[in-house]
């Protein structure tokens, strides 16, 4: 506390985007004054991202075997956090042929190579569907630091559609 009564304290976040409650307490002559203040904490612009792809390993439509895979992507921020405010993430089958020979993302009734999916406190997640010919096929995530979408984040991740066990 200064000659004026004023005190002054630095608040800093660490690891926490879900925001504070600060009190402060003074001792007076007839007993405690409490303040609390609540404070609103963000978290950072997006810095990381992360693919994993739940199975890695797919079959053709129609053999009866798993023929669906579910990518996530996690977006953190520079603290390692996931990014709370939702963020675009596209998602991206790189080298494949396309529905129905191909994989594709499955939103609703829609087939598709490219999709952009928001995110929800710091995951996104999309579906691939196999489709009916074996491939080898990457499988990408980005989103973007900036509003303006010039600033690219990317991850990667390889899915194999196989035919069956062993590939026949």
């Amino acid at each position: 506390t200064d000659e004026n009564g004023i005190s002054t304290v630095q608040f800093s976040v660490h690891g926490s985007q879900n925001g504070a409650i600060i009190t402060a307490t003074v001792h007076g002559q007839e007993g405690p004054i409490v303040n609390t203040v609540l404070i609103e904490t963000i978290g950072g612009a997006p810095r990381w991202v992360g693919l994993e792809i739940d199975p890695a390993i797919i079959s053709i439509t129609g053999i009866g075997d798993i023929s669906t895979a579910t990518a996530r992507a996690t977006i953190l921020d520079r603290n390692s956090d996931p990014v709370l405010y939702r963020t675009p993430v596209i998602f991206e089958i790189i080298d494949g042929m396309g529905h129905p020979q191909g994989p594709s993302f499955i939103q609703g009734d829609n087939y598709s190579q490219i999709i952009e999916v928001m995110s929800e406190n710091g995951i996104s997640v999309v579906n691939i569907e196999a489709g009916t010919l074996m491939q080898d096929v990457v499988i990408s995530a980005y989103t973007f630091r900036d509003e303006e979408r010039l600033d690219t984040l990317r991850a990667s991740s390889r899915t194999l559609i196989m035919t069956g066990f062993p590939y026949s």
